[in-house]
């Protein structure tokens, strides 16, 4: 009887592993990571023109001032992680490429008096799927605005996410003054821009 009950239990015992290994399954590419699990639950959570549930959640691990931001659209495939991101202060949603399908732009901000912001743009592949927006703009933190003194806030208004910011003259008086810049999204072969000015 022993004989017949040992191997049964090598059999249970791989089998639970590879459940287990086949749920945390992930991939890595940059600070994007691909979550193939199913759909997260709380959080924000919007909901598009077409009527797709796009849900953000935002851990805090122990002792980090930054976030990890999991996004999970309903029926859109795998939840996506960015890792060591700013704390979420808003989640926009807008169709700034006119294709009928809302894009998702989740806003961050640094902690501390600065406040300086950053977007996560996310397009949707015709609800089938999220897949991430390069924002040059953003990227670039070699060339820093003269001037630049935080306090980012972001909107949409009509095609286009406008951000506003704090900017210290540079003509000698220092005064400060607010300023806008306006973003239009689009797209190049298979790639999602979001690019200053319209387009």
């Amino acid at each position: 009887m022993k004989y017949i009950l040992v191997p049964s239990l090598f059999v249970l015992l791989f089998s639970c592993k590879g459940k287990e290994s086949s749920q945390a399954k992930t991939e890595t590419s940059d600070s994007v990571t691909v979550v193939t699990d199913s759909m997260a639950s709380g959080g924000r959570s919007v909901t598009t023109a077409t009527g797709r549930q796009i849900i953000v959640i935002e851990d805090h691990p122990i002792g980090m001032s930054l976030s990890d931001i999991k996004v999970a659209g309903a029926g859109m495939g795998d939840t996506l992680l960015f890792k060591d991101a700013d704390p979420v202060s808003d989640v926009l949603k807008g169709d700034l490429d006119k294709d009928g399908f809302d894009e998702v732009y989740i806003i961050t901000t640094t902690a501390g008096s600065g406040s300086y912001g950053k977007v996560i743009g996310l397009a949707s592949l015709k609800d089938s799927a999220l897949q991430v927006i390069s924002i040059p703009a953003f990227d670039d933190q070699a060339k820093p605005m003269e001037g630049y003194m935080g306090g980012d806030l972001f909107s949409i208004q009509g095609t286009e996410l406008v951000r506003t910011f704090t900017l210290m003259k540079v003509d000698g008086t220092k005064a400060a003054e607010n300023t806008s810049i306006s973003y239009s999204l689009i797209k190049k072969g298979t790639n999602f821009l979001l690019l200053e000015g319209k387009r």
